[in-house]
């Protein structure tokens, strides 16, 4: 299954624990340029706090360091209630008397979800978590261990919701590069070279359900769904995506490189062509 984190949800940012770089502010987790990132001072490890409203369904952290990630997701939960003396409940949670009446649990209920970290350099960890919208807002607490460096850097925070699609066609997956080195032939015949980042650049096609109902019969989202929700609205804009659980590129913060071409197949099917460029 394929999935992607289309509609970013993540609201206030905190530090919970260790002290961040002036250079590197905690701003850069959402400016959208990974090799921009948050980076600690002062020691190898951190708490972050997210704030999202609960719509969220994944949650990503792009290009970090870290070589052990913990998340605590909670959904803070908080009643009120009162009586007055006919015994009908005061939903403002007055008593008769006009005082509160009231009983605020301030713990919470720790959430369940399930991820996946991959980490095989040491400075380009990605981490993909997903878990149910709640509709009511929620805390996610990070905490980061750096144990190869002095400091903990995270290029980049994405949460919201997500669609589901299959994976590639194992037959049509490609995975080409994009060098964006400087090669110059000098007049006396030598070259100068200037070495830069190389960017992937997958490549392939999916069939998405394209039929009346409103979404796929194996439960993945339909064909307009990626048109209406995806495409349309934001373009080449880039995104966290999962490409595939069969051994693909996986985890990756990608754009789309070129508009999607749709053919039909069968009566309710559609070959979607798509081809993608990382982004840094």
């Amino acid at each position: 299954m394929s999935r992607v984190i289309y509609n970013d949800t993540v609201g206030a940012v905190s530090l919970q624990s260790g002290v961040a770089d002036p250079g590197y502010p905690l701003s850069n987790l959402q400016n959208d340029h990974p090799r921009k990132p948050f980076r600690t001072v002062g020691g190898n490890s951190c708490v972050l706090r997210v704030e999202e409203p609960g719509l969220a369904s994944a949650f990503a952290i792009i290009k970090t360091n870290a070589t052990s990630v913990t998340l605590e997701v909670i959904v803070p939960a908080t009643y009120e209630w009162g009586e007055d003396e006919s015994g009908f409940t005061i939903t403002a949670g007055e008593g008769y008397d006009g005082s509160t009446v009231a009983w605020v649990d301030e713990e919470g209920v720790q959430e369940a979800w399930r991820q996946t970290y991959d980490n095989w350099s040491g400075q380009d960890g990605i981490l993909f978590a997903e878990f149910d919208p709640t509709s009511m807002s929620r805390t996610i607490d990070i905490t980061l261990t750096a144990a190869n460096d002095e400091y903990v850097s995270v290029g980049l925070l994405k949460g919201g919701e997500t669609l589901y699609f299959r994976d590639f066609e194992h037959d049509s997956f490609k995975c080409s590069s994009d060098d964006h080195a400087t090669e110059v032939e000098l007049n006396d015949g030598s070259f100068y070279y200037q070495s830069a980042r190389v960017l992937r650049k997958p490549s392939g096609y999916m069939v998405m359900y394209s039929g009346l109902q409103a979404k796929d019969p194996k439960g993945f989202d339909h064909y307009y769904d990626f048109m209406e929700k995806l495409w349309l609205p934001f373009g080449k804009t880039p995104m966290v995506w999962v490409l595939s659980e069969q051994g693909f590129e996986k985890n990756m913060f990608i754009g789309l490189d070129s508009e999607p071409i749709a053919v039909m197949h069968g009566r309710e099917h559609k070959i979607v062509s798509l081809n993608f460029k990382e982004r840094t």
